[in-house]
């Protein structure tokens, strides 16, 4: 697509009222010497990519490669204290890994120069998370959440005989 429209710039318009769209192959045909040296001068200087481990996403993310080259987690979060439910929870999320912390020594915080320690992304399913990371070129880990054991319980087994010490519950 680049290289067509650089042709059809390179190609002299017509002296006619109506604009024509020049083609590719048009130019080529031509036998204009200006027109065959305004084209060879511009297939010539095409740009050649400068790495082959490059990625697409990194030619225009610009982005550093201390942020590009790094390894992400894919995670399901869990539920917060506050959600009986699993509501807000079906969502999975990419994750930065850590670079290096220290303990600020006045006031005992953990502190870090990295921007990308709090930043995270939200997917609506591991597929589409799996998928950015692939297309921005990032290595990836999944972490699986784990998944609860319901045992099945009835109101009678908290009056059963038990053998055992029996459980005092004191209310002050």
């Amino acid at each position: 697509m680049i290289r067509i429209a650089r042709l059809c710039r390179a190609a002299p318009r017509s002296n006619h009222s109506t604009s024509r769209l020049l083609t590719a192959s048009s130019v080529i045909s031509s036998t204009d010497d200006n027109v065959t040296s305004k084209l060879s001068t511009a297939v010539t200087h095409l740009p050649t990519p400068q790495s082959t481990d490059m990625f697409e996403a990194d030619a225009v993310s610009g982005a550093p490669p201390e942020i590009s080259r790094r390894q992400i987690r894919i995670y399901k979060p869990s539920r917060t204290a506050m959600q009986q439910g699993t509501n807000k929870a079906d969502d999975w999320r990419i994750e930065f890994e850590v670079q290096s912390r220290w303990e600020n020594p006045l006031i005992g915080w953990t502190s870090s120069g990295d921007p990308m320690q709090a930043t995270f992304l939200k997917f609506t399913s591991k597929q589409d998370a799996i998928r950015f990371a692939e297309r921005q070129g990032y290595d990836y880990f999944i972490d699986e959440p784990k998944v609860p054991k319901f045992t099945k319980s009835n109101y009678n087994d908290n009056f059963k005989y038990c053998p055992t010490k029996l459980r005092y519950i004191k209310t002050k």
